[in-house]
């Protein structure tokens, strides 16, 4: 499958730009990890809401483990 989406470059609050491309690897990298770990649309749903949750509003996204 091919990620044809358009993904538009955003101006964050920070004044930083997140380029479209930089979306794009992100997005394909995480969908191809789902498909790697072979889970569900409901499971895959679920991982990125507490991702969500964990990210809350740091700054800085770190390494966990």
């Amino acid at each position: 499958m091919e990620n044809r989406k358009t993904y538009m470059n955003l101006a964050l609050s920070t004044g930083k730009i997140l380029k479209g491309e930089k979306i794009r690897e992100l997005v394909n990298f995480i969908v191809n990890k789902f498909a790697e770990e072979n889970i569900s649309r409901d499971e895959a749903y679920q991982v990125l809401e507490e991702v969500k949750e964990v990210v809350g509003e740091v700054a800085i996204v770190q390494h966990i483990d």
